[in-house]
């Protein structure tokens, strides 16, 4: 199957082949990914995780933009000022959100002064929804690199909670994995939804879109 993916910030539309697609619980049920595949997982479908086989240098938020079979956990929380904030894709942690560029930039050394700041500044955003609508008191903020192509710039906000952590909330102690393995798509769909609905209406009523757009303009003057 061959979608295309609208494109962003000028960008030309981009055109994704799925070569196969796959329902299962967990990641490590998939086959093995053939010679410059790779599987990109993301939670719903008939299972806990719906799992689409594309080329390795797919960028996930591409494959989004492509396909028109993924659960509306996956709608955007909010998307302004070259950023897009959304649930994590693959785990199951109501209000873990990841906060991404919207063009595409490997690293983050790589992105312009005006990204760089959007992208702080909606990470701050998020923090204090997180807070003030989810009532989310710890969060752990994270930041990967990968050595291939599809390597993407964004940040993770994990919440942490203690009563989940296993005896420590610190970020080199807490077990992430064994931490979000707690969490199963099909018990928690319901509150990821709500989560996501109460963080829109935050975000409406308290201007967070106008607060990038000074902020961004401030920059530029």
């Amino acid at each position: 199957m061959t979608v295309d993916a609208e494109g962003r910030d000028g960008e030309a539309p981009t055109t994704v082949v799925v070569h196969d697609r796959v329902d299962v619980d967990r990641v490590d049920e998939l086959p093995a990914a053939p010679t410059g595949l790779r599987w990109v997982d993301f939670l719903g479908g008939t299972r806990n995780l719906r799992c689409y086989l594309v080329e390795g240098g797919v960028v996930r938020h591409e494959l989004m933009a492509a396909v028109d079979d993924l659960d509306r956990v996956h709608d955007p929380v909010l998307v302004h000022a070259g950023v897009t904030v959304r649930q994590d894709s693959s785990y199951a942690l109501p209000g873990f959100y990841v906060v991404a560029l919207d063009g595409h930039v490997p690293a983050l050394d790589g992105a312009g002064d005006a990204q760089t700041v959007a992208l702080a500044l909606a990470v701050r955003e998020v923090r204090r929804g997180m807070r003030e609508a989810l009532g989310i008191e710890l969060v752990h903020l994270h930041y990967e690199e990968k050595p291939r192509a599809s390597s993407h710039v964004h940040q993770w906000l994990v919440p942490v909670h203690a009563e989940h952590a296993a005896g420590s909330t610190s970020l080199m102690r807490l077990d992430l994995h064994a931490y979000l393995a707690c969490f199963v798509f099909r018990e928690q769909r319901a509150a990821i939804l709500a989560a996501n609905e109460s963080l829109r209406a935050h975000f409406d009523a308290t201007g967070t879109r106008e607060r990038l757009d000074a902020a961004l303009g401030s920059l530029r003057a």
